[in-house]
Order: C-alpha cells, then structure tokens, then sequence
C-alpha cells in the first residue's frame, strides 16, 4: 500500500538494475530513435552528448548526470572528435511515474556542481559494488541507485527552494529512530530496506529518503557500522572463529565479511584481534 500521509510520492518498490556499464556509446545509437523498456542514468566521464527527445533536448559534459525514462523514444548524439565514455545504468522501477509526476527528467538532469560530484562517486561507488560480485552485491546496489536517485530529487527541491515542513521533521525523526532500533535488534540476520518499512508501515522510497535526509548516510551503511560494532566486540570478548563471528552480525559468506570489515577499520579482523590482544598485555 502506498505512503501518502506525510511524503511527496508514494512509491512500493526498490529500483532493479538490469545492466550497468562503463563504455563508449554506438554511433547508431546517435543516427536514430531508439526505445528501450529500461530506464536510463548516463553519467558523462568525458567528452559530451545530447540527449535528444520529441519533447525536449538535454545537454551533457564531463559529470553531467542524464536520467531518460522507461520506454521513451530519444537518440543520444555524442561527441565523436574527443574522447567519449560513460557509464550507463539501466533499470526497472514500477514507481518510476510517481517520481515523474513531481519531476521531469529536464529538472532530474539539471543538477548543481557540489551534487554533482556527490552524485559521480555515488555511481562510481555502485559501479565497484556490482563488479566485485559479492553474494550481497544486487540487493546492496538496487538500495544504492535509490540513494543516488533520492540525491537527484533533493537537488532539484533545493535548488527551487523547497524544505520539509516542521511537522514532517518530527515525524522523519521518529521514523529514523524507529528504524535505526529494529536494525539494532535484526542485524545478526539479512534483514532488507522493504522488510524494515514494511516493519514501519511505510514504503521504502519514503524511509530511505528520511533516513538519508536526516542521517547524511544511507540506512544500509548504517546497517553496516551496527554489523561492524559487535564483530569488533565479539572479535575481543570472545575466542569465535572468524566465520562464527561473520554469521553472527550477519554475513553468510565470511569472505565478504572480511573484506567489509577491512574497508570499515583498514585491518583484517584477525589482525583487529591481534592489537587489541596486545593492548590488553
């Protein structure tokens, strides 16, 4: 059931990547329409190119990001005198048209310069994600090009003005306490973005937008530092294998959780272990 009582769009579902690439483009691509069922992100790591549609023409350079909808009829005419390469998600997004009631893909592509670059290392970032081919990769990056959307969408609000009012500030807040309580008690066990606002009664759009928007950081990532916090504590108090310890916070595949955790402290876990062994000495 949708969310409609205190958020702009109500929206059900995550977006699903159906291909994300870093690549040149085909000149046929520029030559004549072309109509793809996916929805479209291109961000521009050199050179330029023209999005162009029936309806409307859109300009991009070097960390332009370019959203073009599902099923639309558009030619992408690129430079060909310079380098050119990109990367190109495509997905799937049921809820897509709630969004684009509220915003148009011109507004989607019209971002200012400081989101801009928080936008690229956001894609750059899900681009490592789905490359490394972890067994938590896909629900990981779905959550992550929300957040990448979400970060197109408040960039147009505050480019035009628009804040939350304070009756909805209250409410974020709750939801975001809320949240962050049932991923403390639920982190020992895969639990998922849709499962936590199915949990709240609200949709996942909604609860990660707040969480973003309240926190800075995604619901995920805090996931993550919960997860990390008791390895840490598990890894000194007690003598677990490192395998019991990554089941225990919530990791099927200890590798993954050693890499995870790697990225988060700059050690090994064994290695975490081993210093705070000695600290004790």
């Amino acid at each position: 059931m949708p969310y409609n009582q205190d958020s702009d769009a109500a929206v059900n579902t995550l977006p699903f990547i159906t291909s994300f690439g870093r690549s040149t483009f085909d000149a046929i691509w520029a030559e004549q329409d072309h109509t793809d069922p996916a929805s479209e992100l291109l961000h521009v790591l050199h050179g330029s190119v023209e999005v162009r549609t029936r309806g409307y023409t859109i300009t991009g350079g070097r960390g332009d990001t370019i959203y073009t909808p599902a099923c639309l009829p558009h030619r992408d005419i690129f430079s060909t005198d310079t380098p050119f390469e990109v990367y190109l998600i495509q997905f799937s997004w049921p809820d897509e048209k709630e969004m684009l009631d509220r915003y148009t893909p011109m507004q989607l592509s019209s971002i200012q310069k400081p989101d801009k670059r928080k936008i690229g290392a956001d894609i750059h970032n899900l681009y490592q994600t789905l490359i490394q081919g972890t067994s938590l990769g896909r629900e990981i990056s779905n959550s992550m090009l929300l957040t990448i959307i979400l970060r197109l969408l408040q960039s147009v609000d505050t480019a035009s003005g628009i804040k939350s009012a304070p009756e909805k500030s209250s409410r974020s807040i709750t939801i975001m306490e809320e949240a962050k309580k049932l991923i403390r008690r639920e982190y020992r066990r895969p639990v998922t973005l849709d499962e936590i606002a199915s949990a709240l009664n609200i949709s996942a759009y909604y609860l990660s937008h707040v969480f973003s928007q309240e926190n800075g950081f995604t619901l995920s990532s805090y996931l993550t530092e919960v997860r990390m916090k008791n390895a840490a504590l598990l890894l000194t108090g007690t003598t677990s294998s490192i395998t019991d310890i990554a089941q225990a916070v919530g990791f099927s595949d200890a590798a993954y959780f050693r890499k995870i955790f790697k990225l988060h402290y700059g050690i090994s876990p064994r290695e975490y272990r081993t210093r705070a062994m000695l600290k004790t000495k």
